[in-house]
Formats: C-alpha cells, sequence, structure tokens
C-alpha cells in the first residue's frame, strides 16, 4: 500500500507538472485593468490571457457555450504566417481553457454539432467538447450545410470537376454532381430549405439531400495574359456583394468576371462574362442578354421594380487581390424581357476607389468624382467632383449609420445629425458630410467611433484609441483602453488582438 500511495502522489505530480508547463507554453491568465466607468469611480477589470502565438481564426459556439479559436505564427518578417500553432477551447461559463491542442490546420469552420479546422487542400474533423481530431475527409471541405450535417468537396482524384456531398459525421458519399471548380465559387444562395444555388462557372441548383437539379455554363473567369494594375478599391465592401469560396487551383486565373446571384421570387438572375441569364427555379431558360461586346468585370445585379440594374465595377481578381479590368458603367434591363432599357457610356475612370449602397441607389467613387447611379434610367450622375484642393484625395465612404460623433456629451450616429449629405473620407483623415454643392460637416477620422455590437440597451462603438460603451439615450457607460475585434457570447465581451484575449462582462457596466 505505501508503495502504491507514493505511486499515485508521483503519478499525480507528474500531470501537474505537465499541465503547469503546458499552460506557461501556450498561455498564461490573469487580470487587467482595461478602462473605467463613467457612472461610477469604478475601475473595469477584464480577465485576459496571453497566448504564444497571435489568434488566427475564431468563432463562437452558444450550443456547447465554448469560443473556439485558433493561433498561428508567422515568420521572422512578421508578414507570413507558418504551419506552427495550436487550436482551443474556452467555456465561457468560467471562462476557463476547455482543451487545447497543437495543429496544422488554422481555418475554422462549426456546422451544428460539427467542429472543422482546414488548411489549403485537408478539412478534418474535431470533438467539439474534448478538441482531439476525430475524422480526416481526403481533401478540404468547401462548404458545409447544416441542414443534413454534410459537406461538399472536390475529393475525387479522378475527376477534377466532380462535386462530391459527403456526410461529416463518417465521410460518407450521399450524391456527386459536375460542378466545376476551375473558375471559384462566385456565389452561393439557398432558393429555400432544400436548394443551393451556387454560381461556379455558371449557375447550378442542387437538392441537398439527392443532387444536381439543372446547370447552364457561364463563362466566369479567363487566363491573364497581360500585365496588371492592381486596384486601390475598398476590398471590404466588395467582398459584401456576394459569398465566394477559393476551388481553382490554377495559378494565373482572373476570376470573378461574374455578378451576385438574385433571386426575385421564382426567377433568378445570374451574369457570366458573355451572358445575363435569367432561369425559372426550375432550370427553364426565359431570356438571355449578350454581354460579348462589353468590358464586362465583375458585377452588382439588384432589382428595383420591373428592371434589372447591372453595375459593372472595372474590376477582377487575381489571387487575393484586385485589379482592373473592363470599365465601369451602369445598365437597365426589363426583367421580363432582357431588354435594355438604358445604358451609361463607359466611364473614363481608370480605378473605383469604393462604393456604397443606398436606398434606390448605388454610390461610386474614382479619383474624380463621387457618381450616383441615377434612380429613374439607372445612368451615372456626378454627384460630388472631387477637387484635390478642395479635400484631398478620396479614400473611401463613411456609413452615416454605422459611425458615431461626440455632440454636447452624446455619442450620436452620423445619420441622427443629417442623413441627407454623404459623408466620406480623405488621405489627410478628414471626413466631410457634403451635399451637391456645399460641405455641412466637417470632422478629422479620429473624432469618429464605429459601432461594433449591441447588447440590450447597450451599443458597444469604438475608434483608433478606444472603445466606448453607450445607452440608449446615447450616454457614455464606459471608456476602454482597448481596440479589438470582438465576438459578444451571452453578457460578455471578447477582445480578440495579437496574443492578447481580454474578457468584459457587460452587466458589470
Amino acid at each position: 500500500m505505501k508503495y502504491l500511495f507514493i505511486f499515485i502522489v508521483f503519478v499525480f505530480a507528474f500531470f501537474q507538472k505537465s499541465f503547469g508547463q503546458t499552460q506557461m507554453n501556450y498561455y498564461k491568465s490573469f487580470k487587467k485593468e482595461i478602462g473605467i466607468s463613467a457612472t461610477s469611480i469604478k475601475t473595469l477589470t477584464a480577465k485576459s490571457f496571453s497566448l504564444s502565438a497571435p489568434i488566427y481564426d475564431y468563432q463562437s459556439d452558444t450550443a456547447s457555450n465554448q469560443l473556439i479559436f485558433s493561433t498561428r505564427k508567422k515568420d521572422p518578417s512578421g508578414r507570413l504566417y507558418v504551419n506552427k500553432g495550436f487550436i482551443a477551447g474556452l467555456d465561457c461559463a468560467n471562462d476557463s481553457i476547455n482543451w487545447l491542442y497543437e495543429s496544422l490546420r488554422f481555418d475554422l469552420n462549426l456546422t451544428g454539432d460539427f467542429l472543422l479546422f482546414s488548411n489549403e487542400t485537408k478539412t478534418s474533423r474535431y470533438d467539439k467538447k474534448h478538441g482531439f481530431e476525430v475524422y480526416d475527409f481526403s481533401d478540404r471541405i468547401v462548404y458545409t450545410i447544416p441542414a443534413n450535417n454534410t459537406g461538399l468537396t472536390y475529393s475525387n482524384p479522378k475527376i477534377k470537376d466532380e462535386l462530391s456531398c459527403l456526410s461529416l459525421l463518417n465521410g460518407a458519399q450521399l450524391w456527386s454532381a459536375a460542378i466545376s471548380r476551375k473558375e471559384d465559387w462566385m456565389d452561393v444562395k439557398y432558393l429555400n430549405d432544400t436548394t443551393l444555388i451556387i454560381a461556379a462557372n455558371g449557375i447550378h441548383a442542387v437538392n441537398i439531400n439527392r443532387g444536381l437539379l439543372w446547370s447552364h455554363t457561364l463563362l466566369t473567369a479567363e487566363k491573364n495574359q497581360k500585365s496588371l494594375v492592381y486596384s486601390v478599391v475598398n476590398k471590404s465592401n466588395v467582398q459584401k456583394i456576394n459569398t465566394s469560396y477559393k476551388t481553382s487551383t490554377e495559378d494565373n486565373l482572373l476570376s470573378h468576371l461574374g455578378s451576385n446571384i438574385l433571386i426575385d421570387g421564382d426567377v433568378i438572375y445570374f451574369a457570366g462574362k458573355e451572358k445575363l441569364l435569367a432561369v425559372k427555379t426550375n432550370g427553364e431558360l426565359l431570356w438571355e442578354l449578350d454581354l460579348k461586346e462589353l468590358p464586362i468585370s465583375k458585377m452588382i445585379l439588384t432589382k428595383s421594380g420591373s428592371a434589372i440594374t447591372l453595375i459593372n465595377l472595372g474590376l477582377s481578381q487575381f489571387k487575393e487581390n484586385y485589379v482592373l479590368y473592363g470599365k465601369p458603367f451602369v445598365m437597365n434591363i426589363d426583367a421580363q424581357n432582357g431588354k435594355i432599357n438604358s445604358q451609361s457610356k463607359f466611364t473614363s475612370s481608370e480605378n473605383l476607389i469604393d462604393f456604397l449602397p443606398q436606398k434606390q441607389s448605388y454610390l461610386l467613387a474614382d479619383k474624380k468624382s463621387i457618381i450616383q447611379t441615377n434612380s429613374n434610367n439607372e445612368s451615372f450622375e456626378t454627384l460630388i467632383p472631387l477637387d484635390d484642393f478642395r479635400y484631398g484625395r478620396f479614400t473611401e465612404f463613411i456609413n452615416g449609420d454605422e459611425y458615431y460623433v461626440e455632440k454636447g456629451g452624446y455619442y450620436v450616429p452620423l445619420n441622427f445629425i443629417n442623413d441627407n449629405v454623404v459623408y466620406f473620407k480623405t488621405e489627410n483623415n478628414k471626413v466631410y458630410g457634403v451635399d451637391k454643392v456645399d460641405v455641412q460637416y466637417e470632422y478629422h477620422f479620429t473624432e469618429l467611433f464605429k459601432r461594433d455590437k449591441v447588447y440590450k440597451e447597450k451599443t458597444v462603438i469604438y475608434n483608433y484609441k478606444n472603445t466606448l460603451v453607450i445607452n440608449k439615450n446615447f450616454e457614455l457607460l464606459a471608456t476602454l483602453d482597448i481596440v479589438e475585434e470582438t465576438i459578444l457570447m451571452r453578457n460578455k465581451l471578447y477582445f480578440f488582438g495579437g496574443r492578447i484575449l481580454n474578457i468584459l462582462d457587460l452587466d458589470d457596466l
């Protein structure tokens, strides 16, 4: 018994030492003062984690009440990631690390009860409660379908354009379909609970349980044959047009020469480089519009009344960047028969910088002017000439609903002050609110705060220096000395930035 007791003590000490080393090697937890309350003299304290590598990807899971994240180290230059890091699950009930493993896969996807991590070529499923690897798929899962716990992948090495639908539980194949991977997926939308519309080298409808219903092939990419000029366009706004997925293995491809998927009742609209199609939900072609003679590039399709608006952005995607391609123009098309009602002349714009959707139109900006799609005939209309001497060089639109400014001790949205002007930022960090003639408002960008999260009657806003919490009456509740990306889980705000994770309870404010 004596020796058994000594053995148990030794094993216990060994595991305690090992856990302590793991904690020291991968993370360290501590308390940190992060700000002050505006309604009392109380200092605000957060629980914080110092991590051994920068945070790479993260997602909240309300079912298990966990925050799951990956970290990934960078090379000595600090610019490129290396394949070294770890994945972890944080228990949000007590804000402690639930599980942690070293990993070579860092892209995170939570689908129902399934936890997936991927790299460029492979996906694995992990146990969500304990974090260990459960199943290794033979290729990367491109798209997951929570309704039937399946994933879409190109896993057949003999047929490169065969899309397979696999069970996320055990990898069993439910169906396969001929849907090209060579030009990337430009967009994906649900038509209903069981039908998925995929824009990939054309447009395709699949039943998530049975497979392909119909297809129409369209060209949406081409091989690059010349030198490229990179665009300074606002990438985050372009990426909001459609939900794209990387599938191509081509290195020298100009992609995204097409539109978003537009679904209006029982009609689906989609444009490629050479055609715009109107298709019934059963796959029947209603009409097609020839676009071969036009400088087609990445497009936005919208519908207003009986007309389709096609906004050509003059952009293509090359690898991870946008490049100049084609010319910006706007076209108004009869939704019933596909005939062109009106079309703007190709603009002389060398570089589209930004665009902003409005209630009945779009604002677009190039180097020389802010232009608007006219709500009556969908032509371009110059709204504000951009004079460098008057404003400085344009950099981006400022959304007046998302940005706040302090006025008389209150923090209010810009559109709360005036929603009849166009707000934009210039290279000198000035923000102007301009009508067609005059500057109505002028701010320095550092004065503004962007809306982040809303919890009950509290709104979280931030700028380059601080994060603020305000109430429904726009009054300040707290000032936080941190500026990081956040996730809101129930009543807690999790700040992700670099190697640090901070946690704040909003009910304490």
